[in-house]
């Protein structure tokens, strides 16, 4: 449940600050966040060149908020491209969240397979997997 209105809350919080700015300027509402906040806010609306923007500011691709990290929320929102891009960030592949489930059960449950797809080539061959 804390999920859900994790992104309702961001996106609240990101229009206020988008109309707080004086003179009702368009500005940008992420000039206004740290990076991470930004990187989460990104992944959140599935905006790459936001993510990327945010990672080149610094954002740490493993910045946990509600007892997730971005690879979680971009793994449960099936966005492969987002997921890749965190990976190439060295986001830890292996991180759990707060309930224990990794980016790739969230992305399995999502039912994306394109998402579930770079999670499983980023870890690489299976010991348990391959012939003898």
């Amino acid at each position: 449940m804390t999920r859900g209105w994790l992104a309702v809350a961001l996106f609240a919080v990101t229009a206020w600050l988008g109309t707080a700015v004086a003179g009702g300027a368009a500005a940008d509402a992420r000039d206004l966040m740290t990076p991470d906040q930004a990187l989460r806010a990104a992944v959140v609306e599935g905006d790459m060149a936001g993510a990327v923007e945010a990672l080149d500011a610094g954002a740490d691709p493993d910045h946990t908020v509600d007892g997730a990290t971005v690879l979680h929320v971009a793994a449960r929102q099936g966005d492969p491209s987002i997921v890749r891009l965190l990976l190439s960030a060295d986001a830890d592949l292996y991180a759990r969240t707060s309930d224990g489930e990794l980016a790739l059960e969230l992305a399995i449950r999502a039912r994306s397979g394109d998402a579930a797809a770079v999670l499983i080539e980023a870890a690489g061959p299976c010991r348990l997997c391959r012939p003898r």
